[in-house]
This record gives C-alpha cells, sequence and structure tokens, in this order.
C-alpha cells in the first residue's frame, strides 16, 4: 500500500487564496536529522533565489514548541505579484523528520504568532518503520544530462531536470519549470558575427520600446573557445516580471539564436550557471 507522506492546507478565504500550510515527512536514513535537512533545504533555496526579491534569515536556527524542538529558517518573498512570508520549520519523531512548511499572504502582523500556534497544536507520536517503511523527498533533483541534435546543426546538453516542451530543426524549447531554455536557427541567407550583433543591437532596441530594461548591453564573450553576442534584460508580460539572458552566435553561415528566461524570484546565479552549462556544451557542425 503507498503511503502519502505529504499534506497540504491551503486558505481560500475571500481575501487570502494563496496562505498554506505544508506538512512532509521523511526517514532520517535517506534525508538526514532535522538540522541536516533544514539547512539542505535552506542552502538550496537561498541559491536558487533572486536575493533582490527573496530575503533570508542569517540561517537555521533552533526553537522549541512544547515538546518539540526545532531547526528552521524563514524569508519573505516581495515582487510585484507577490507578497509572502514563509517559514520551513523540521523536527524529528523517532526514525523520521516532520517538515512543516508555512506560508502566509502580507501584510500580516500575527504571521509569527499564527506559525507558533499551528506548531504548539501539533500532536505526533512515533511512527513505526517496519509499517510505513522508507519515505524519501519526491522533488530530488535527477542527476545526469541529456543530449539533444533535433536543431540543424546543433546539438546540446540539458541537466536531466529539463524536460522537451518542443523540438524541431527550427528550434527547440526546453524547461525545468522554473527557466525556459529556447533556440532558433536562421539558415536563409549567409550570416556572420556581424550580424549576430546587429540582431542584438535591435533586439535591445525592441525590449527598451516595449518598456522593458537592459541589464547588461551587447557584449562579445568567448564561452568554450567559441564566440557568441550577449545581451540581459528584464521585463514584463501578463505572467510578471522575468528576465531574458541571450546568447546569439553565427556558425557555418547560420545564425543561433538562445533565450533563457527566468522568472523574477527564479533569477539565480545557480540558474544562470546552469544556462552557461548548456551553451557550454553546444557542438556545432
Amino acid at each position: 500500500e503507498e503511503i502519502e507522506n505529504e499534506l497540504d492546507f491551503i486558505s481560500y478565504t475571500k481575501d487570502d487564496e494563496e496562505s498554506r500550510i505544508r506538512v512532509a515527512i521523511y526517514s532520517k536514513s535517506s534525508e538526514g536529522n532535522a538540522m541536516e535537512l533544514a539547512v539542505t533545504d535552506f542552502e538550496r533555496n537561498r541559491e536558487h533565489s533572486n536575493l533582490e526579491v527573496v530575503k533570508f534569515d542569517a540561517g537555521v536556527s533552533q526553537n522549541s514548541y512544547n515538546n518539540l524542538r526545532t531547526s528552521e529558517y524563514s524569508y519573505t518573498v516581495k515582487t510585484a505579484n507577490e507578497n509572502e512570508y514563509s517559514r520551513d520549520v523540521f523536527f524529528e519523531l523517532g526514525d523520521y523528520v516532520y517538515n512543516v512548511h508555512f506560508i502566509v499572504k502580507l501584510p500580516n502582523e500575527n504571521k509569527e504568532k499564527f506559525v507558533r500556534s499551528i506548531m504548539n497544536s501539533i500532536e505526533a507520536e512515533e511512527l513505526d518503520p517496519e509499517e510505513v517503511g522508507m519515505l524519501i523527498r519526491n522533488y530530488s533533483e535527477p542527476d545526469g544530462t541529456f543530449k539533444t541534435s533535433d536543431m540543424t546543426g546543433c546539438s546540446l546538453e540539458f541537466p536531466n531536470s529539463y524536460m522537451e516542451y518542443s523540438a524541431s530543426s527550427d528550434g527547440i524549447i526546453y524547461t525545468d519549470g522554473a527557466t525556459v531554455f529556447a533556440g532558433g536557427v536562421y539558415s536563409d541567407r549567409t550570416y556572420n558575427l556581424s550580424d549576430a550583433k546587429t540582431f542584438m543591437r535591435a533586439y535591445e532596441k525592441t525590449v527598451s520600446q516595449n518598456g522593458g530594461t537592459i541589464k547588461s548591453t551587447t557584449n562579445d564573450v568567448k564561452i568554450n573557445g567559441m564566440s557568441f553576442v550577449t545581451m540581459i534584460y528584464k521585463a514584463e508580460n501578463e505572467g510578471g516580471v522575468y528576465y531574458g539572458e541571450m546568447y546569439v552566435k553565427s556558425s557555418n553561415s547560420r545564425l543561433y539564436i538562445f533565450e533563457a528566461r527566468y522568472t523574477e524570484v527564479g533569477y539565480s546565479e545557480a540558474a544562470r550557471e546552469e544556462v552557461k552549462k548548456i551553451i557550454e556544451s553546444a557542438v556545432f557542425e
């Protein structure tokens, strides 16, 4: 029998459909103790967040509620579309670690009181590992990479966390749920590096005319010995604010255009480094 080890409790009031509580249970033998799991969770979330809009505690702290000794951290997210407070609380009971994750819509002066009242209300008994078995986190990132050669004259390697959205000889789109990576190729005439720069400057102009902000202007870079023209911009659409990172290259008379789009919250050094590795993996025929 399959055992459910995550439960969500969501607010559905007229003024608040964002606040929620998630309770998850994991085996200590697979995920580590409460402090270890809290530190891993804190470091990963901080690494994959845009620290201009996501503000974290200095680190993991210890606390107590009734008879529970906890390891926990909190952070706030403030963007044009989001304003919320989160706290992740971890505690151990027997062979298992419990994670209680709070999201509270802001402004809310009683957020700390709310978290404490819920934590103080928790009553839990030790689970029998022989009956329950191993409980693992179901959102761990897959290791390794895979190769795609769908686009004419170019192959790329993606982390296994990415999934194909579309792929053809003219272009590809892959996403890991937070970052969207798209590539396209033009071969209707002979293209060179000068054309790559012309394209990028025209794109810069379009972004600015549409109300976007150029964060890093057109620039020549060498990646793995290959010449690219790059540019970074910030813009907004119906889904909210996002960041775009462009890489354009001419190769064998073709023009290759790559763009990674990041959510405002997910625009992090870790996400950008992952995209850079995808570009570094490029092999042009």
